[in-house]
């Protein structure tokens, strides 16, 4: 979790408004359909908990599909020892838990 909040802190994010979920990866013969469930069941965990940001590890291909639920790239990578290489992803929620927006992840 260190890694994580070092990210945080280079971006100019208080850690006290920010909750960490170490890594959502999947595996490549999973075609990932809860993906975006798990995304946004973060987010809402996140604002619901009371924190604004949240920063979390993704693998590199799954770094567009972050993007697309306002994740950006922090450009800090791990090499993780089962997962590969993972980058540190920040969400700011803006405190907007997503519960009736539509996202397209087509």
């Amino acid at each position: 979790m260190p890694l994580l909040l070092e990210a945080a802190d280079a971006a100019g994010i208080d850690p006290r408004i920010t909750t960490t979920c170490s890594r959502l990866v999947r595996s490549p013969n999973h075609k990932g359909q809860h993906a975006a469930d798990l995304i946004c069941f973060a987010r809402l965990q996140t604002v619901m908990a009371g924190y604004r940001y949240c920063v979390m590890q993704t693998a590199e291909r799954l770094v567009p599909y972050f993007k697309r639920f306002e994740f950006y790239e922090t450009g800090r990578w791990t090499e993780d020892s089962i997962a590969g290489c993972l980058q540190t992803m920040i969400l700011d929620t803006k405190l907007d838990p997503i519960r009736n927006r539509r996202i397209e992840v087509a």
